[in-house]
Protein backbone atom coordinates (compact mmCIF):
# COMPACT_ATOMS: atom_id res chain seq x y z
CA UNK A 1 0.00 0.00 0.00
CA UNK A 2 1.38 3.38 -0.98
CA UNK A 3 1.86 6.21 1.47
CA UNK A 4 -0.96 8.27 -0.08
CA UNK A 5 -3.41 5.36 0.10
CA UNK A 6 -2.47 4.70 3.72
CA UNK A 7 -2.98 8.37 4.59
CA UNK A 8 -6.37 8.41 2.87
CA UNK A 9 -7.45 5.26 4.68
CA UNK A 10 -6.38 6.77 7.99
CA UNK A 11 -8.44 9.91 7.33
CA UNK A 12 -11.48 7.80 6.42
CA UNK A 13 -11.28 5.87 9.69
CA UNK A 14 -10.79 9.07 11.68
CA UNK A 15 -13.93 10.52 10.11
CA UNK A 16 -15.86 7.31 10.85
CA UNK A 17 -14.78 7.34 14.48
CA UNK A 18 -15.82 10.99 14.87
CA UNK A 19 -19.20 10.20 13.28
CA UNK A 20 -19.82 7.36 15.74
CA UNK A 21 -18.93 9.58 18.69
CA UNK A 22 -21.17 12.34 17.36
CA UNK A 23 -24.16 9.99 17.10
CA UNK A 24 -23.65 8.82 20.66
CA UNK A 25 -23.17 12.32 22.08
CA UNK A 26 -26.38 13.47 20.38
CA UNK A 27 -28.31 10.70 22.12
CA UNK A 28 -29.03 8.76 18.91
CA UNK A 29 -28.19 5.45 20.57
CA UNK A 30 -30.05 3.14 18.22
CA UNK A 31 -28.55 4.77 15.11
CA UNK A 32 -25.10 4.59 16.70
CA UNK A 33 -25.46 0.89 17.51
CA UNK A 34 -26.82 0.11 14.04
CA UNK A 35 -23.93 1.96 12.38
CA UNK A 36 -21.35 0.12 14.50
CA UNK A 37 -22.90 -3.25 13.65
CA UNK A 38 -22.90 -2.32 9.97
CA UNK A 39 -19.20 -1.40 10.05
CA UNK A 40 -18.27 -4.62 11.85
CA UNK A 41 -20.21 -6.74 9.36
CA UNK A 42 -18.88 -4.94 6.26
CA UNK A 43 -15.24 -4.86 7.43
CA UNK A 44 -14.44 -8.15 9.19
CA UNK A 45 -10.67 -7.67 8.69
CA UNK A 46 -10.23 -4.25 10.27
CA UNK A 47 -7.60 -3.54 12.89
CA UNK A 48 -8.34 -5.20 16.27
CA UNK A 49 -8.33 -1.83 18.01
CA UNK A 50 -10.92 -0.47 15.58
CA UNK A 51 -13.03 -3.60 16.00
CA UNK A 52 -12.86 -3.22 19.77
CA UNK A 53 -13.79 0.46 19.52
CA UNK A 54 -16.90 -0.13 17.39
CA UNK A 55 -17.98 -3.08 19.55
CA UNK A 56 -17.56 -0.95 22.66
CA UNK A 57 -19.67 1.90 21.28
CA UNK A 58 -22.36 -0.55 20.15
CA UNK A 59 -22.47 -1.97 23.67
CA UNK A 60 -22.46 1.52 25.16
CA UNK A 61 -25.42 2.51 22.96
CA UNK A 62 -27.44 -0.55 23.97
CA UNK A 63 -26.45 0.10 27.58
CA UNK A 64 -27.84 3.64 27.41
CA UNK A 65 -31.00 2.40 25.69
CA UNK A 66 -31.58 -0.22 28.38
CA UNK A 67 -31.19 2.28 31.20
CA UNK A 68 -33.69 4.64 29.57
CA UNK A 69 -36.38 1.94 29.16
CA UNK A 70 -39.17 1.12 31.55
CA UNK A 71 -38.75 -1.99 33.69
CA UNK A 72 -41.98 -3.33 32.15
CA UNK A 73 -40.69 -3.02 28.57
CA UNK A 74 -40.57 -6.41 26.79
CA UNK A 75 -37.38 -5.33 24.96
CA UNK A 76 -35.42 -4.52 28.10
CA UNK A 77 -33.97 -7.99 28.67
CA UNK A 78 -32.90 -8.34 25.03
CA UNK A 79 -31.26 -4.91 25.04
CA UNK A 80 -29.26 -5.76 28.16
CA UNK A 81 -28.07 -9.00 26.58
CA UNK A 82 -26.98 -7.13 23.43
CA UNK A 83 -25.04 -4.59 25.49
CA UNK A 84 -23.17 -7.28 27.42
CA UNK A 85 -22.53 -9.23 24.21
CA UNK A 86 -20.86 -6.26 22.51
CA UNK A 87 -18.88 -5.41 25.64
CA UNK A 88 -17.49 -8.95 25.70
CA UNK A 89 -16.73 -8.73 21.96
CA UNK A 90 -14.83 -5.49 22.54
CA UNK A 91 -12.81 -7.09 25.32
CA UNK A 92 -12.04 -10.13 23.16
CA UNK A 93 -11.01 -8.09 20.10
CA UNK A 94 -8.60 -5.92 22.07
CA UNK A 95 -4.95 -7.00 21.57
CA UNK A 96 -2.85 -7.88 24.58
CA UNK A 97 -0.26 -5.23 25.56
CA UNK A 98 2.16 -7.91 26.81
CA UNK A 99 2.57 -9.37 23.32
CA UNK A 100 6.23 -9.92 22.30
CA UNK A 101 5.89 -7.80 19.17
CA UNK A 102 4.87 -4.75 21.21
CA UNK A 103 7.75 -4.34 23.68
CA UNK A 104 11.15 -5.94 23.12
CA UNK A 105 13.78 -4.78 25.62
CA UNK A 106 17.44 -4.80 24.72
CA UNK A 107 19.84 -7.26 26.31
CA UNK A 108 21.42 -4.57 28.49
CA UNK A 109 18.05 -3.35 29.78
CA UNK A 110 16.85 -6.89 30.44
CA UNK A 111 20.01 -7.69 32.45
CA UNK A 112 19.74 -4.47 34.39
CA UNK A 113 16.04 -4.87 35.16
CA UNK A 114 16.61 -8.38 36.52
CA UNK A 115 18.69 -6.92 39.39
CA UNK A 116 16.10 -4.34 40.40
CA UNK A 117 14.06 -5.02 43.51
CA UNK A 118 10.39 -5.78 42.97
CA UNK A 119 9.44 -3.43 45.79
CA UNK A 120 10.21 -0.40 43.66
CA UNK A 121 7.28 -1.06 41.32
CA UNK A 122 4.74 -0.82 44.17
CA UNK A 123 5.87 2.46 45.71
CA UNK A 124 3.75 5.64 45.51
CA UNK A 125 6.46 7.48 43.64
CA UNK A 126 6.67 4.71 41.09
CA UNK A 127 2.95 5.03 40.45
CA UNK A 128 3.38 8.79 40.17
CA UNK A 129 6.11 8.40 37.54
CA UNK A 130 4.08 5.87 35.57
CA UNK A 131 1.05 8.12 35.53
CA UNK A 132 3.21 11.00 34.36
CA UNK A 133 4.53 8.94 31.46
CA UNK A 134 1.04 7.89 30.42
CA UNK A 135 0.02 11.49 29.79
CA UNK A 136 2.10 12.42 26.77
CA UNK A 137 1.33 16.12 26.84
CA UNK A 138 2.37 16.58 30.47
CA UNK A 139 5.76 15.03 29.82
CA UNK A 140 6.37 17.15 26.74
CA UNK A 141 5.44 20.36 28.57
CA UNK A 142 7.48 19.70 31.71
CA UNK A 143 10.60 17.95 30.41
CA UNK A 144 12.32 18.90 27.19
CA UNK A 145 15.24 16.48 27.23
CA UNK A 146 14.94 13.00 25.80
CA UNK A 147 16.06 11.37 29.03
CA UNK A 148 12.70 12.19 30.65
CA UNK A 149 11.17 9.00 29.22
CA UNK A 150 10.45 6.47 31.96
CA UNK A 151 9.33 2.90 31.69
CA UNK A 152 6.03 1.50 32.99
CA UNK A 153 4.83 -1.81 34.39
CA UNK A 154 4.29 -3.23 30.93
CA UNK A 155 6.33 -6.08 29.59
CA UNK A 156 9.79 -6.55 31.09
CA UNK A 157 10.52 -2.86 31.67
CA UNK A 158 10.95 -1.71 35.26
CA UNK A 159 12.24 1.55 36.69
CA UNK A 160 15.91 1.60 37.51
CA UNK A 161 16.63 1.88 41.20
CA UNK A 162 19.37 4.26 42.33
CA UNK A 163 20.54 3.81 45.92
CA UNK A 164 22.63 6.47 47.66
CA UNK A 165 26.13 5.43 48.63
CA UNK A 166 26.63 5.97 52.39
CA UNK A 167 30.42 6.16 51.90
CA UNK A 168 30.25 8.63 49.04
CA UNK A 169 30.59 12.30 49.83
CA UNK A 170 28.73 14.98 48.01
CA UNK A 171 30.97 16.77 45.56
CA UNK A 172 31.20 20.52 46.02
CA UNK A 173 30.74 22.71 42.95
CA UNK A 174 33.93 24.09 41.45
CA UNK A 175 34.90 27.45 42.88
CA UNK A 176 35.77 29.01 39.55
CA UNK A 177 32.31 28.35 38.10
CA UNK A 178 30.45 31.52 37.24
CA UNK A 179 26.82 31.51 38.36
CA UNK A 180 25.77 33.67 35.41
CA UNK A 181 27.03 31.19 32.87
CA UNK A 182 24.58 28.56 31.62
CA UNK A 183 25.16 25.18 33.15
CA UNK A 184 26.18 22.18 31.11
CA UNK A 185 23.54 19.88 29.65
CA UNK A 186 22.30 17.40 32.24
CA UNK A 187 20.33 14.18 31.81
CA UNK A 188 17.23 15.99 33.04
CA UNK A 189 16.33 19.55 32.11
CA UNK A 190 13.05 21.11 33.22
CA UNK A 191 11.55 23.83 31.03
CA UNK A 192 9.32 25.25 33.79
CA UNK A 193 9.11 24.63 37.54
CA UNK A 194 6.57 22.16 38.84
CA UNK A 195 4.06 23.67 41.26
CA UNK A 196 3.98 22.13 44.73
CA UNK A 197 6.65 19.45 44.17
CA UNK A 198 10.34 19.94 43.63
CA UNK A 199 11.88 17.82 40.94
CA UNK A 200 14.73 16.70 43.20
CA UNK A 201 12.27 14.71 45.30
CA UNK A 202 11.73 12.23 42.50
CA UNK A 203 14.86 12.16 40.35
CA UNK A 204 18.56 12.03 40.97
CA UNK A 205 21.39 12.58 38.47
CA UNK A 206 22.90 9.46 37.02
CA UNK A 207 26.27 8.45 38.42
CA UNK A 208 28.62 5.79 37.12
CA UNK A 209 28.57 2.96 39.68
CA UNK A 210 30.62 -0.19 39.50
CA UNK A 211 28.77 -3.54 39.67
CA UNK A 212 30.66 -4.56 42.82
CA UNK A 213 29.61 -1.45 44.74
CA UNK A 214 26.05 -1.82 43.51
CA UNK A 215 25.82 -5.39 44.74
CA UNK A 216 27.40 -4.59 48.10
CA UNK A 217 25.29 -1.49 48.62
CA UNK A 218 22.07 -3.30 47.67
CA UNK A 219 22.75 -6.08 50.19
CA UNK A 220 23.64 -3.75 53.08
CA UNK A 221 21.27 -0.80 52.74
CA UNK A 222 17.47 -0.97 52.35
CA UNK A 223 16.06 -0.04 48.93
CA UNK A 224 14.93 3.55 48.54
CA UNK A 225 12.29 3.55 45.82
CA UNK A 226 11.91 7.32 45.83
CA UNK A 227 14.96 7.76 43.57
CA UNK A 228 14.64 6.82 39.93
CA UNK A 229 16.85 7.32 36.96
CA UNK A 230 15.69 7.67 33.37
CA UNK A 231 16.14 5.05 30.72
CA UNK A 232 19.47 4.79 28.93
CA UNK A 233 18.81 7.32 26.18
CA UNK A 234 21.42 9.63 24.77
CA UNK A 235 20.92 13.25 25.85
CA UNK A 236 21.46 14.63 22.37
CA UNK A 237 18.87 12.36 20.74
CA UNK A 238 15.96 14.72 20.08
CA UNK A 239 13.72 12.02 18.58
CA UNK A 240 13.59 9.91 21.76
CA UNK A 241 10.06 10.97 22.82
CA UNK A 242 8.82 9.62 19.46
CA UNK A 243 11.05 6.58 19.41
CA UNK A 244 9.51 3.12 18.81
CA UNK A 245 10.03 2.14 22.45
CA UNK A 246 8.25 5.28 23.65
CA UNK A 247 5.35 4.77 21.26
CA UNK A 248 5.03 1.13 22.32
CA UNK A 249 4.88 2.15 25.97
CA UNK A 250 2.19 4.73 25.26
CA UNK A 251 0.24 2.30 23.07
CA UNK A 252 0.36 -0.44 25.70
CA UNK A 253 -0.73 1.98 28.41
CA UNK A 254 -3.76 3.03 26.37
CA UNK A 255 -4.62 -0.62 25.71
CA UNK A 256 -4.54 -1.37 29.44
CA UNK A 257 -6.71 1.64 30.27
CA UNK A 258 -9.24 0.77 27.57
CA UNK A 259 -9.40 -2.85 28.73
CA UNK A 260 -10.01 -1.77 32.32
CA UNK A 261 -12.80 0.56 31.18
CA UNK A 262 -14.49 -2.24 29.22
CA UNK A 263 -14.34 -4.58 32.22
CA UNK A 264 -15.87 -1.84 34.37
CA UNK A 265 -18.79 -1.52 31.96
CA UNK A 266 -19.30 -5.30 31.90
CA UNK A 267 -19.49 -5.41 35.69
CA UNK A 268 -21.86 -2.44 35.72
CA UNK A 269 -24.20 -4.07 33.19
CA UNK A 270 -24.33 -7.31 35.19
CA UNK A 271 -25.11 -5.39 38.37
CA UNK A 272 -27.85 -3.53 36.50
CA UNK A 273 -29.38 -6.87 35.45
CA UNK A 274 -29.33 -8.11 39.06
CA UNK A 275 -30.95 -4.94 40.39
CA UNK A 276 -33.57 -5.15 37.65
CA UNK A 277 -34.48 -8.71 38.58
CA UNK A 278 -34.69 -7.75 42.24
CA UNK A 279 -37.00 -4.83 41.46
CA UNK A 280 -39.20 -7.07 39.31
CA UNK A 281 -39.47 -9.54 42.18
CA UNK A 282 -40.39 -6.81 44.67
CA UNK A 283 -42.84 -5.18 42.25
CA UNK A 284 -46.05 -7.24 42.94
CA UNK A 285 -45.60 -7.01 46.71
CA UNK A 286 -45.30 -3.24 46.53
CA UNK A 287 -48.36 -2.92 44.28
CA UNK A 288 -50.43 -5.18 46.52
CA UNK A 289 -49.54 -3.16 49.59
CA UNK A 290 -50.36 0.09 47.79
CA UNK A 291 -53.73 -1.20 46.59
CA UNK A 292 -54.62 -2.51 50.03
CA UNK A 293 -53.78 0.83 51.65
CA UNK A 294 -55.85 2.67 49.01
CA UNK A 295 -58.84 0.40 49.56
CA UNK A 296 -58.60 0.88 53.32
CA UNK A 297 -58.62 4.67 52.90
CA UNK A 298 -61.62 4.52 50.59
CA UNK A 299 -63.50 2.27 52.99
CA UNK A 300 -63.45 5.02 55.61
CA UNK A 301 -65.77 7.26 53.60
CA UNK A 302 -67.76 4.69 51.58
CA UNK A 303 -70.16 2.04 52.89
CA UNK A 304 -68.79 -1.44 52.90
CA UNK A 305 -70.03 -3.79 50.22
CA UNK A 306 -70.48 -7.48 51.07
CA UNK A 307 -67.87 -9.79 49.64
CA UNK A 308 -70.43 -11.82 47.70
CA UNK A 309 -71.56 -8.67 45.86
CA UNK A 310 -67.94 -7.90 44.94
CA UNK A 311 -67.49 -11.36 43.53
CA UNK A 312 -70.72 -11.24 41.56
CA UNK A 313 -69.90 -7.80 40.23
CA UNK A 314 -66.70 -9.02 38.59
CA UNK A 315 -68.01 -12.35 37.37
CA UNK A 316 -67.51 -13.21 33.71
CA UNK A 317 -70.67 -12.57 31.66
CA UNK A 318 -72.53 -15.64 30.56
CA UNK A 319 -71.60 -16.75 27.07
CA UNK A 320 -68.42 -14.64 26.97
CA UNK A 321 -65.67 -16.49 25.09
CA UNK A 322 -62.80 -14.07 25.74
CA UNK A 323 -63.14 -12.18 22.46
CA UNK A 324 -63.78 -8.47 22.15
CA UNK A 325 -66.45 -8.93 19.45
CA UNK A 326 -69.28 -11.47 19.29
CA UNK A 327 -69.29 -14.04 16.57
CA UNK A 328 -72.08 -14.29 13.98
CA UNK A 329 -73.63 -17.26 15.79
CA UNK A 330 -73.75 -15.34 19.09
CA UNK A 331 -75.37 -12.34 17.42
CA UNK A 332 -78.03 -14.61 15.87
CA UNK A 333 -78.84 -16.20 19.22
CA UNK A 334 -79.14 -12.78 20.86
CA UNK A 335 -81.58 -11.58 18.18
CA UNK A 336 -83.72 -14.69 18.65
CA UNK A 337 -83.90 -14.20 22.42
CA UNK A 338 -84.88 -10.56 21.93
CA UNK A 339 -87.71 -11.50 19.59
CA UNK A 340 -89.04 -14.08 22.05
CA UNK A 341 -89.12 -11.47 24.83
CA UNK A 342 -90.79 -8.92 22.59
CA UNK A 343 -87.68 -6.76 22.67
CA UNK A 344 -88.75 -5.68 26.17
CA UNK A 345 -86.11 -3.87 28.22
CA UNK A 346 -86.30 -3.17 31.91
CA UNK A 347 -86.76 0.57 32.36
CA UNK A 348 -86.19 2.76 35.38
CA UNK A 349 -89.29 2.77 37.61
CA UNK A 350 -89.57 5.97 39.67
CA UNK A 351 -92.80 4.88 41.38
CA UNK A 352 -91.32 4.04 44.76
CA UNK A 353 -89.36 7.29 44.89
CA UNK A 354 -92.50 9.30 44.07
CA UNK A 355 -94.40 7.57 46.90
CA UNK A 356 -91.54 8.32 49.29
CA UNK A 357 -91.57 12.01 48.36
CA UNK A 358 -95.34 12.32 48.79
CA UNK A 359 -95.11 10.67 52.21
CA UNK A 360 -92.42 13.11 53.31
CA UNK A 361 -94.43 16.11 52.11
CA UNK A 362 -97.51 14.90 54.00
CA UNK A 363 -95.55 14.69 57.22
CA UNK A 364 -94.49 18.32 56.87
Amino acid sequence: MSLVAAQNEREVWLFTVKKIKSLFNLGQYRQCATRCEQILSEHPDIHPVHASFFSFYAGLSYDSLARSMSIRSPLLSKTIDQAEEFYLAASTSLPMPQAPNLIIPSAEEATHCADVSSESSNSPVSKYNRSSVDSGTSINSAVTDSSSVYSTDLGDFKPELILPDPNAQQEAPPKEQNLLEPEKPSPLRVSKPLSGVHISQFFSPRRSISPAKTKQRGSLSPPMSSFYAPLRVEANDESAPNSPERRMHRYSSHILDFSAMIQHHIVGMREFRKSLRASQIRGPTFLDSASSSTSSLNSIHLPRVPMKDRVVRFQTPEGYNGQKEMSAMEKQERILRGRENGWARERFDPKRYEDLCEKAIAEL
